[in-house]
């Protein structure tokens, strides 16, 4: 499902400082890293280094790749995660009520998320 539809009522809970604490206590990885599956991987592995970077306008997630490599995603109150640089969009899958998969091209993130259906969203 894309990002601007059916995930309205995501809230990452890096926004709220909680992804940190599950990242550090090994919840969603290990050491501080979530799983990711890069360059088309078929399983997730714990790899992926998560950066918060605070703007003026809201706050980035930066993955970085343990090649070298990085992307970046902008958090959208109320919609969840857009890529942030590059022509490429980003398509959210939602897994439970409290894990998302964000893929961009043939990179996959799994991130841990607080997904409100689209009534409860309105509401909020």
């Amino acid at each position: 499902m894309r990002i601007s539809s059916a995930i309205l009522g995501c809230t990452l809970l890096a926004a709220c400082g909680s992804m940190g604490d599950d990242a550090q206590t090994g919840a969603n990885g290990e050491n501080g890293k979530l799983d990711c599956a890069l360059a088309g991987a078929a399983d997730f592995k714990p790899v992926c280094q998560v950066e918060r970077v605070y703007k003026s306008d809201g706050m980035e997630l930066i993955f970085r790749h343990p090649g070298g490599g990085f992307r970046r995603f902008a958090i959208v109150p109320g919609k969840g995660v857009e890529v942030a640089d590059g022509s490429e969009t980003a398509t959210v899958t939602t897994l439970s009520s409290n894990q998302i998969e964000v893929r961009v091209a043939d990179d996959r993130y799994l991130l841990p998320a607080t997904v409100k259906a689209a009534d409860d969203a309105l509401q909020a």
